[in-house]
């Protein structure tokens, strides 16, 4: 009687277990392996804390903290792809989380997955509307996917909550930039450089803008002053080589451009600015025409091969290579 008493127990304990887990007894055994896991993790033996929460997460799929966790030890390793993951769970068992959205959004914008990130920052905006982080970072992401009247309303939102921060008016300038509107833009980079004082990461746009709205002297004297607070910035010899092509001062443009590729090999843009530089100066020289030619062309074939996506470049490049 005992013994059957003892093969029916046998029989039913796993059944019992199931339905004991599938009713939420499992939760306690997940919280006790995630305690660990935290506890593991903040002596740094990051592996062992992943598979307590490993366990965690087997006894209840739907813990969310587990999730979180794993995310956070993964980004602090670098395995971007397993954090997004383990976070991406996390929101979904716990879609008032605004760590693990805000988390999601920082690694998708990390990795460039611009339209992945602004929806993750979105929703910690959602969460917390006023946290300035998550609405300037939601911006940021996205004017990367060309959704500008978007970025600046939460632009305009973050401002709002730190009217102090000049990382809005800079973001602000580059989008104002971008849909051609100068004088705002340089209204937004003026701003900036009003609260920060002179920097060249704020005073090298603003030229920019300055050129686009055809303000050509007012451009040079800043990116002139860029120059001499830093003097290995090769993008501000770059836009002010352009500047000096516009001012007909052709050989101080070639000296820019020159000093611009010494800085900064790769820097494509100015050699197609030298390019044009010295095509220039060939057109206009009395002698040795021809070799100014071709050192301008050459500028423009080593412009094409960093970049060869310059089709305009390559008709010039065409064109002129064809005249005697």
């Amino acid at each position: 009687m005992i013994k059957n008493t003892k093969i029916n127990y046998l029989i039913l304990l796993p059944l019992a277990l199931t339905v004991l887990f599938l009713s939420g007894c499992g939760r306690p055994m997940a919280v006790h392996d995630y305690v660990d896991a935290v506890m593991l993790n903040d002596r740094g033996q990051q592996d062992k804390a992943l598979k307590k929460l490993n366990y965690a997460i087997f006894h209840d799929h739907k813990f969310a903290l587990a999730h979180s966790l794993k995310g956070d030890i993964y980004k602090e390793q670098g395995k971007l792809e397993e954090a997004c993951s383990a976070y991406e769970t996390a929101t979904k068992y716990n879609p008032w989380s605004f760590k693990d959205y805000y988390n999601l959004g920082e690694i998708n914008q990390e990795m460039k997955r611009y339209d992945k990130a602004s929806k993750a920052y979105i929703k910690a905006c959602e969460i917390k509307p006023k946290n300035f982080d998550a609405n300037l970072n939601a911006a940021k992401c996205l004017k990367e996917i060309g959704s500008l009247d978007d970025a600046i309303e939460y632009s305009y939102k973050a401002r709002e909550i730190n009217p102090n921060d000049s990382a809005v008016e800079l973001l602000l300038g580059d989008i104002f930039g971008e849909i051609k509107d100068n004088e705002q833009a340089i209204a937004e980079y003026r701003r900036a450089l009003e609260r920060d004082g002179n920097k060249p990461e704020i005073m090298i746009p603003l030229a920019v803008s300055y050129i686009r709205a055809d303000r050509i002297e007012a451009a040079k004297e800043l990116l002139e002053a860029a120059i001499e607070i830093e003097p290995n910035n090769s993008s501000a010899y770059q836009y002010l080589g352009f500047v000096l092509i516009r001012l007909n001062q052709i050989d101080d443009a070639i000296d820019n451009y020159k000093l611009a590729i010494q800085i900064n090999y790769r820097d494509w843009k100015s050699h197609k600015g030298l390019g044009v530089a010295y095509i220039l100066k060939s057109s206009r020289a009395a002698h040795n025409k021809k070799k100014l030619k071709e050192i301008g062309l050459n500028q423009w074939e080593i412009s094409l091969k960093m970049n060869p996506k310059q089709p305009d470049l390559r008709k010039m490049l065409a064109k002129y290579s064809s005249e005697k």
